[in-house]
């Protein structure tokens, strides 16, 4: 897989304003949805097997409705190469009292990665 390191969620969420690769699950999502400008979204919640008692928000942002990962249901694995970790407003837990937003941007995507609706 290249150059790329990987890290584990609990790693991941400590590299505020980073960019990071990692593997996770999706515990939830949400369709894409258009931005209130030209851009789409979706949200995505994912855990895995080092921070699997709260979920981690994940924001997808892409041109093209294409250019979002085509989640087929729970428990997919996905690949989030390059995101970048931000804090973002408060999130009231026993262990943490801010929110972590990993942000995910897609400029380009390949024709054969394309999302078939």
């Amino acid at each position: 897989m290249g150059d790329y390191q990987f890290l584990m969620l609990k790693d991941a969420i400590t590299c505020i304003n980073q960019k990071v690769n990692l593997f996770a699950v999706i515990l939830d999502f949400t369709l894409p949805q258009r931005t209130k400008g030209t851009d789409y979204f979706c949200k995505l919640k994912v855990i895995d097997e080092s921070h699997s008692e709260f979920w981690v928000p994940v924001h997808v942002f892409a041109q093209e409705i294409d250019g979002l990962p085509l989640v087929a249901s729970v428990g997919d694995i996905i690949q989030l190469s390059r995101v970048t970790v931000l804090e973002w407003g408060k999130y009231a837990t026993m262990e943490e009292e801010t929110l972590l937003l990993i942000y995910w941007t897609i400029s380009s995507r390949k024709k054969e990665g394309k999302r078939k609706d």
